[in-house]
This record gives structure tokens, sequence and C-alpha cells, in this order.
């Protein structure tokens, strides 16, 4: 089998995943059942201390999301600005994981049910309108 066969196999293979997986995460949010994602972010993310990238590869309904997303921005010719250089401090990326993970612990606490998941995926598809996924990704999440 050709190297170009395996390689086109294996990125069909990866979009059937992904848009697996993006289904999966709507079907929660619609059901009001998105709390139950986090089992499947902890293992994605366990697997990627193994397999680098996996989840934001394979998983992430965000990935999956910013691949249509670039998609109408090339279509449309939308302009993407270039982030301030305060952003590309690693305590950046930091701050928004304690603010996230902070704002969990305090809602649970409180007994109220969030779907900051659902936010989170939301600020990412904003983010990336106006800039390049990769913003989202070396910048905001892990």
């Amino acid at each position: 089998m050709s190297t170009h066969h395996t390689h086109t196999k294996s990125q069909n293979l990866r979009i059937v995943v992904q848009l697996f997986f993006l289904v999966l995460f709507f079907i929660l949010v619609f059901s009001k059942k998105a709390q139950m994602w986090m089992p499947i972010f902890a293992f994605g993310f366990i697997a990627s201390l193994r397999f680098s990238r996996f989840y934001c590869g394979w998983i992430c309904q965000m990935g999956t999301l910013f691949r249509g997303l670039n998609w109408v921005k090339k279509k449309l010719k939308l302009h993407q600005f270039h982030p301030p250089k305060s952003f590309e401090n690693p305590v950046v990326r930091w701050i928004f994981l304690s603010l996230t993970v902070a704002t969990m612990v305090v809602l649970q606490i409180a007994g109220l049910r969030s779907d900051i998941l659902v936010y989170i995926t939301i600020l990412s598809v904003v983010v990336t309108l106006f800039f390049h996924e990769s913003f989202w990704h070396n910048v905001i999440c892990l």
C-alpha cells in the first residue's frame, strides 16, 4: 500500500472520529448533560501525555469547529489580527486555566449547574474568528 493512500485513509479516519466526538458533544449539550464531557476530556488529556496532542487532534470539539471555521474565513476572506505580544507570555495560559478552574469550583460549591464547556467552546470560536486558530491552541488552551 502506498504512503499517500495510507495518509489519506488516516486523514479520513481522523475526520470521522472528530465528527463523531463533535456530534457527541452537541448531543450532551442539548440534552443538558455537558458535564459528561469531562471524563472524555480527562481521558484525552491523559492519552495526550503519552501520545502528544491526541485530544486536540482527534477529540476536541473546538479543533473540529476550527476546521470548518477556517474554511468559512478563507471563503469570506476575513482578515486575521495578530494577537498582542503580551499574550505570548505563558502566564496568560495559566491565568485562563486558573480562572476556568476557579469558576468551575465556585459553581460546584454553590450548587449551581454550569455549561462552562459550552461557554469556552463559544469563546474559542469567537476568538478564532478574529485570530488564527494557533492563538487559541498555543496561548489560551493547554
